[in-house]
């Protein structure tokens, strides 16, 4: 049996303390880790920033993400077909010209960036995988895939994180869509 504790009118239904840390330990164990993102490691409002100071993985992955949402901003809001949205067959050609115009930007991309970290990005970026993605516990991401503001929102665990990554994808097209 249970114990009950009384406050004023109310009953409180305690559970066996063993059970409440098996449950709290249940469910982080089974949460994927986010990466090292924050909002402080967005310190300027153009973006050029971002980059700095991450992981070869981490930047890998934000340019994905950034490709990826700006994909969607491009159909939803001017109606251009990018990307995933215009056919699976042009994706990777028009993630190089993320790639190519972000390496012409100045200052953009990490100083230890180069030609290997590339090719690892853009492999990275057409890995299909079966269930999870492995990636940093990423839910869907490579450039097949779609994604919305609040997929990005809820991943990064930043309400902010859709605007940061549409930042950096002005900053990297030289346009906004938004």
């Amino acid at each position: 049996m249970l114990p009950l504790i009384v406050f004023g009118i109310g009953l409180v239904l305690l559970l066996p303390l063993a059970g409440v840390l098996w449950a709290v330990h249940n469910l982080n164990a089974n949460r994927p880790p986010k990466l090292s993102i924050t909002a402080a490691s967005f310190k300027s409002s153009t973006g050029e920033d971002a980059l700095h100071h991450r992981t070869a993985s981490d930047v890998k992955c934000l340019l994905v993400d950034t490709f990826r949402l700006r994909v969607e901003d491009e159909m939803k809001f001017k109606g251009k077909l990018l990307g995933i949205n215009n056919n699976r067959s042009q994706c990777l050609s028009d993630f190089k010209t993320l790639l190519n115009l972000a390496e012409s930007r100045k200052g953009l991309l990490p100083k230890w960036w180069n030609s290997s970290i590339r090719r690892d990005c853009e492999q990275f970026a057409v890995q299909e995988m079966q269930g999870q993605y492995k990636y940093n516990g990423h839910p869907e991401g490579n450039i097949y895939s779609s994604t919305t503001e609040g997929r990005i929102q809820e991943h990064y665990a930043d309400k902010n994180m859709a605007v940061k990554l549409r930042i950096l994808g002005q900053r990297i097209y030289g346009t906004s869509v938004v």
